[in-house]
């Protein structure tokens, strides 16, 4: 029977999240309300006695074999002496069996269950509501930080993702892993993971694969306008130190690795607008001309105002210069085509060109075409 949706859920009310109070710690309101929400999806005692007895190294009480009250008792009295990373466990447990509960490990069966879907959404719910810093993602527990933390790092990794940069993605992912680490996370592990990742999409902004994000920053001030190169090499420095070459009572803690993790994401979202907006520009002929044979030209690049909003692109003044520089090319390769016979006057008769001539006039029109728009 399907569940109808609460007065709040209906109408879309939620009351703002508290802080993030409990994260090294496994509170008896949570450890009761697992046992409850697992009742709700349609496990039973046993089933949850057989788990924990799994997880905990204990033989469950052949005495108790009623579900209520007597295996529900134990079941509560196994997970009052667990051991606060092991109630995390025993969620992620709940979670894999709510997935298939006949089949958990047949590969072959499906990856979604009504039940999972309703113990993930409630559990969730609960920890955003009472301060707890994990959440339940994919039947795993995971981080969770404040709201401009997970705005930051998804937004980041999906972006990531539909790029298709997997390394970067993958870093990211793995710093939020060393953070979820239980019972002790790996905070030096996490800041070097979002630094990697912030390392590989500065380097394909800057176009060097094989420099360091340090070198970047020296080589490239202009990779960030101001103040926010400063605050990239300073996060640098701080990742250097804390990530790196650690000292004696000087280990990070854990909310300056979130600190770092999110910058790295939000970062990332910046570098990756402006790779797009180098992807649209070296996506097109006349950029590769540019680079081929005008170099003494300063494109400008920034951000600037354009029909299709604020675009990582060349200045207005480069634009008109390349243009001008265009149709002259387009005489130019005319009359190399006229003197190479392609033309014949007083006939409206056109003969095909060379397959090299041909692909510059391509080139030409492409790049007229495009600043015409």
């Amino acid at each position: 029977m399907e569940e109808t949706p609460s007065f709040s859920a209906r109408h879309g009310y939620t009351a703002p999240g508290p802080e993030i109070v409990i994260r090294h710690e496994a509170p008896v309101w949570l450890r009761e309300f697992v046992v409850r929400l697992a009742y709700e999806c349609e496990l039973h005692p046993s089933g949850l006695r057989g788990i924990l007895c799994g997880l905990l190294f204990e033989a469950p009480n052949r005495s108790n074999w009623s579900e209520f009250p007597n295996i529900d008792a134990e079941v509560s009295q196994l997970l009052a002496g667990a051991e606060w990373f092991q109630v995390y466990d025993f969620i992620e447990t709940i979670a894999e069996t709510l997935l298939h509960p006949e089949t958990r490990f047949n590969p072959l069966a499906g990856d979604t269950n009504p039940q999972l879907e309703r113990f993930t959404e409630k559990l969730n719910v609960a920890f955003r509501r009472k301060g707890v810093g994990w959440q339940l993602v994919d039947r795993r527990i995971q981080i969770r930080g404040p709201e401009s933390f997970e705005v930051a790092v998804k937004q980041s990794n999906d972006v990531l993702l539909a790029s298709g940069r997997q390394i970067a993605s993958h870093e990211i992912h793995e710093a939020l892993v060393d953070l979820s680490r239980r019972p002790t996370p790996d905070i030096t592990g996490a800041i070097q993971h979002a630094m990697a990742a912030l390392e590989c999409v500065a380097r394909d902004v800057a176009g060097e694969p094989k420099a360091t994000l340090g070198e970047l920053l020296k080589k490239h001030p202009e990779l960030l306008p101001a103040p926010l190169d400063n605050a990239l090499s300073k996060i640098w420095g701080f990742a250097s130190e804390q990530g790196r070459h650690l000292r004696e009572n000087e280990a990070p803690d854990i909310k300056e690795a979130e600190l770092v993790v999110g910058l790295a994401g939000s970062l990332n979202l910046f570098g990756e607008e402006i790779l797009s907006g180098i992807k649209r520009m070296s996506g097109e002929p006349y950029l590769r001309m540019i680079c081929s044979g005008w170099s003494d030209l300063d494109l400008g690049h920034e951000f600037h105002a354009t029909k299709q909003g604020e675009r990582y692109t060349f200045s207005e003044s480069a634009r008109r210069t390349v243009l001008d520089r265009l149709i002259a090319l387009n005489h130019q390769r005319y009359e190399e085509e006229v003197k190479a016979g392609l033309h014949e006057k007083g006939k409206n008769i056109r003969r095909k060109p060379s397959a090299g001539m041909s692909s510059q006039l391509e080139l030409i029109a492409s790049a007229q075409n495009e600043f015409f728009q």
